[in-house]
């Protein structure tokens, strides 16, 4: 004997009434052969577009598959995914998925990207606070570190260490990604003794 699987599509097309009929081999006896027409459906678990910290670790949530005949085959999807947290960019996780007939599933994408939303840290060498005489001001500068690893310049403002006073100079360091971090020292220009 045999099961059939019959499907209909009604359309009105200027007030006339139009039937197609679909008619497919579900199953066979003589065979002991199911037949099989429908591609699994992938479902991606969580968001489809995520957006990750650079350098933080990253665990995909995955995705379930479902076949019409064989049911869960979750274990059977096939992932690429090429998500390297260490460089900042956009990254298409895959995900697919056939059934014993090779009807292929309508692939799922899900993207991630990697940003970088974290400011520098910029750190002083010396004192936050120094006293020096006229136009001996020795800059001993700063360095900057960044979670994305760049490799930061700082950048110093300057004043003239010729005229006594008080100065606040600052240090300021920019990533790629636009944060920016920035320090203060505050420096004190004293006349010379007798001048």
């Amino acid at each position: 004997y045999s099961l059939i699987n019959q499907t209909f599509d009604i359309s009105r097309i200027d007030d006339e009434w139009y039937v197609m009929g679909n008619i497919n081999l579900f199953y066979n006896s003589n065979s002991n052969s199911t037949y099989d027409i429908e591609a699994p459906n992938i479902t991606i678990i969580g968001d489809s577009v995520i957006n990750h910290e650079i350098n933080t670790t990253y665990t995909d949530q995955g995705s379930t598959a479902e076949d019409d005949i064989l049911g869960d085959i979750t274990s059977d999807i096939v992932v690429v995914n090429p998500v390297n947290i260490a460089v900042l960019g956009s990254y298409s996780i895959t995900y697919d998925v056939s059934d014993a007939k090779n009807n292929v599933a309508t692939q799922k994408i899900r993207v991630v990207n990697v940003i970088d939303t974290i400011n520098p840290v910029v750190v002083l060498n010396g004192l936050n606070d120094v006293t020096y005489s006229v136009s001996e001001y020795v800059e001993e500068g700063a360095t900057a570190s960044d979670n994305s690893n760049e490799v930061l310049t700082v950048s110093i403002s300057t004043f003239d260490d010729s005229i006594a006073g008080d100065y606040n100079i600052t240090y300021t360091a920019v990533d790629s990604s636009g944060n920016t971090h920035t320090v203060g020292r505050l420096v004190h220009i004293e006349a010379a003794l007798g001048a």
